[in-house]
C-alpha cells in the first residue's frame, strides 16, 4: 500500500505534490511583478507606440517621483507628469539605436543638494519576446 502525505493548507487537506515544474515568467515581466521596475505604459504611448515601458523603480524615484520632501528640500514644486514625459521623451531618442542605448537627460533628482538641472545618463535596454517588446529604462 502506498503511503501518501498529507499536508494542511487553509482550505483542506491535499497531497503534498510540488510542482514538478515552477511557472516561467518574462525578465521584464519578473522585473515589474518583483517591484524593480514602474510600469509606464499607459503613460508612455507618445514616445513608445508599440510594446511596453517600464522605469528602474530607483530612477523612477529620483527622477519622476517628486515627493513632499523634495518640495520643501528645494522649495520648488514640479509636475511628476511632465517629469515622466521628459524622461521617456529622451529615451525614445535612442530607440532605433543597439540595446542597450546610453541617453542624457537634464533634470532635478529628487535628493540632490541643488535645484539646478543637470545631466544624468541612463540606459534604454530592450526586451524582446513573441508577444511584446519591452523597454527598460535604467541608470
Amino acid at each position: 500500500m502506498e503511503k501518501r502525505r498529507m499536508r494542511a493548507n487553509h482550505l483542506n487537506f491535499g497531497p503534498a505534490t510540488a510542482r514538478s515544474t515552477p511557472p516561467v515568467q518574462r525578465p521584464f515581466d519578473a522585473m515589474i511583478a518583483t517591484g524593480k521596475a514602474v510600469d509606464v505604459t499607459s503613460l508612455a504611448g507618445n514616445h513608445f507606440p508599440q510594446g511596453r515601458v517600464a522605469i528602474e523603480s530607483s530612477v523612477y524615484e529620483q527622477h519622476v517621483a517628486w515627493p513632499n520632501s523634495a518640495m520643501r528640500q528645494h522649495m520648488l514644486y514640479l509636475e511628476e507628469t511632465a517629469r515622466l514625459n521628459e524622461v521617456l521623451r529622451a529615451a525614445s531618442d535612442v530607440t532605433r539605436h543597439e540595446s542597450p542605448a546610453e541617453f542624457v537627460h537634464r533634470g532635478v533628482a529628487c535628493e540632490a543638494r541643488t535645484d539646478k538641472s543637470i545631466r544624468h545618463s541612463f540606459v534604454l535596454e530592450r526586451f524582446e519576446s513573441s508577444a511584446y517588446t519591452g523597454w527598460l529604462i535604467r541608470q
